[in-house]
């Protein structure tokens, strides 16, 4: 079994077959269409600690949503914990000091932007073929919102995690929502894209969506069989 994210960053002659305009939207999208109305985070903390900055900055907004007293200390050491299971994860070097906590703070000010009302943080999907159960970030009304926050803009990888998600509440068979927009959101650049599902699927694919998310599933599980067989 594979992540979500591992599908959508590799796996290109599906992606290519499929979603031949993914890469020119995707260029398309940060040329011409990002909402940049929130304030662009200075970058002041470490290179090599960013990545632990972005995600102790997610996890105390989603603590501070059921607690509005959750300590940042606390939100810290969850995060850290959660960092550990990657490689090259820095946690070793990292020492919390101000720049840091600024940082965090300013990326936890533009997600609380985000409105609070009908509100869903990780929203779970079940897993088909190859690719094992998962979560979303967030899920706003009928709005899926996927936050990126590294010092970048959009990439083809960022819609194709999108798209997974939304093919696999598609096909679910228990937990289905009733998602119609989808969303990028970056709290440390400072902007965010939303988009129709029918808008994306338009700009992406000559083929209807249903189509699509039926070649999807029967790609993922022919491969979860080839591996079976191996």
């Amino acid at each position: 079994m594979i992540s979500e994210t591992k599908f959508a960053r590799g796996y290109s002659s599906f992606w290519m077959e499929y979603f031949p305009w993914l890469n020119s939207y995707t260029k398309s999208i940060n040329e011409y269409h990002l909402d940049k109305s929130l304030s662009s985070v200075p970058e002041m903390d470490q290179p090599e600690h960013r990545s632990i900055n972005n995600t102790i900055a997610f996890f105390h907004y989603r603590n501070l949503i059921s607690d509005s007293n959750y300590s940042i200390e606390a939100s810290k050491e969850e995060a850290l914990q959660y960092m550990k299971r990657f490689l090259g994860n820095n946690v070793s070097t990292y020492n919390f000091g101000k720049y840091d906590k600024d940082v965090i703070s300013m990326q936890i000010k533009n997600l609380q932007k985000i409105p609070k009302c009908d509100l869903t943080l990780d929203p779970p999907f079940p897993g088909c073929g190859i690719i094992d159960n998962c979560k979303g970030d967030i899920l706003q009304g009928n709005k899926l919102i996927e936050v990126k926050a590294g010092s970048r803009f959009i990439q083809p990888a960022d819609l194709k995690q999108l798209i997974v998600y939304y093919a696999l509440n598609w096909v679910s068979s228990t937990i289905k929502y009733d998602i119609r927009q989808l969303e990028i959101f970056n709290p440390r650049v400072g902007y965010f894209w939303t988009v129709k599902t029918d808008e994306l699927f338009y700009s992406v694919t000559n083929e209807p969506k249903e189509v699509v998310f039926e070649q999807l599933v029967k790609y993922l599980v022919v491969q979860s069989e080839e591996i079976v067989i191996e």
